[in-house]
């Protein structure tokens, strides 16, 4: 395998965990607002 090509699998990597690691942040934010101060009361007690 060639620099180039590692290169490419690393960031192509990179961009499928950015993408997910942005969609948990959002569903976060999501279940926040829908919940009001119920999710981070929960959270708390799992952590």
């Amino acid at each position: 395998m060639s620099l180039q090509e590692s290169h490419e699998v690393l960031w192509r990597l990179f961009a499928a965990t950015g993408q997910i690691g942005a969609y948990l942040l959002y569903r976060e934010l999501l279940n926040d607002s829908d919940n009001g101060g119920d999710s981070g009361e929960e959270r708390n007690q799992y952590s």
